[in-house]
């Protein structure tokens, strides 16, 4: 008799996470003449007692089990005898893999914290990271080395504010770790400005009317008064503010350095204020009168521009108001 296997070698690759990867066969048949019987024994040489086997008639059902494990290489043996058998004793080695734990996230799950769409960052900028394994105990995010303050950090969501340190670059190391992770980097694509709109409901911003309130369908703005939008990505500021740091409440107010418009339904509006949203971290204010040849709509829309990079637009409420401006 002569032992053969339908594999000389088996690997396992598997995530601490998901320690029981599906079992794998090795079928035993003869090779020879006679009968064979034989008989199979599994040791490991590292990790502990991670491999068992299951014989059969035919075959022996192998199975890892990594729970526990970090991540590295292991290795264990299946050994195969048969009395008489000319290759007896037959090994066939069991690799494990245990995938050591990185954060989940790409290029296109790094977005504007306010517009959530994804693409080029900016200093300064609130963006928001989706994936997996981002929190939330021990997170760090860094930019080419310099650390992001964290606004909120969760397993599947990161808050965080683009240093500063980046101007100048067009593109840096994006690396994130968590408790009991190493780090997972992408590089991501630096520009100057990055804007996005705060939304209600991801079109419909959220402004605020001269006299404080919500703009909505239901409280409109008439045109000629002034609106407040709220924004991120305005990129550099003069005078400058320390990465993370809140907005003095007096001034001088930290305005962006680039140049900042607005059109409303296409027409150039008066930006009364453009600047850090006071006490806030990385959150913008435009301060913005609607020119009064705009027509009532419950979806004027608004496009904000910084340096000449426009943020995705947005709409607001616009009705007609008779009477006096609130002041």
């Amino acid at each position: 008799p002569v032992l053969r296997l339908s594999a000389s070698q088996l690997s396992f690759a598997v995530t601490p996470e998901a320690s029981s990867p599906p079992p794998q066969q090795i079928a035993v048949s003869n090779a020879g003449f006679g009968t064979l019987s034989w008989r199979a024994t599994a040791v490991t040489f590292n990790g502990g007692a991670w491999l068992t086997i299951t014989p059969g008639a035919s075959s022996v059902t192998v199975a890892v089990d990594a729970a526990g494990l970090p991540g590295g290489s292991y290795a264990g043996r299946i050994t195969f005898t048969a009395e008489g058998a000319t290759n007896s004793p037959l090994p066939a080695p069991v690799a494990l893999t245990v995938e050591r734990l990185r954060p989940q996230f790409t290029r296109e799950t790094v977005v504007n914290a306010a517009s959530l769409q994804a693409g080029r960052l900016a200093p300064g900028e609130i963006v928001s990271i989706f994936g997996s394994r981002l929190g939330p105990a021990g997170t760090t995010v860094t930019f080419d080395g310099l650390q992001a303050p964290l606004l909120f950090s969760s397993y599947y969501q990161l808050n965080l504010v683009v240093p500063f340190g980046v101007a100048g670059k067009t593109s840096a190391r994006l690396a994130v770790s968590a408790a009991g992770t190493d780090p997972a980097e992408i590089a991501v694509t630096i520009a100057e400005a990055a804007p996005g709109l705060f939304t209600v409901d991801g079109r419909r911003a959220a402004a605020l009317n001269q006299d404080g309130v919500l703009n909505s369908p239901e409280s409109p703005a008439p045109p000629g008064s002034i609106v407040q939008l709220f924004l991120t990505g305005q990129g550099l500021l003069d005078p400058r503010v320390e990465t993370g740091a809140p907005a003095p409440l007096a001034p001088p107010w930290p305005a962006p350095v680039l140049p900042v418009r607005v059109a409303i339904n296409a027409l150039e509006a008066v930006v009364r204020f453009a600047g850090l949203a006071p006490g806030t971290v990385g959150l913008a204010q435009l301060n913005v009168e609607i020119p009064r040849e705009v027509a009532s709509s419950d979806w004027v829309r608004v496009v904000v521009s910084i340096g000449g990079i426009e943020a995705p637009p947005v709409f607001i409420a616009v009705r007609p108001f008779s009477g006096s401006l609130p002041r």
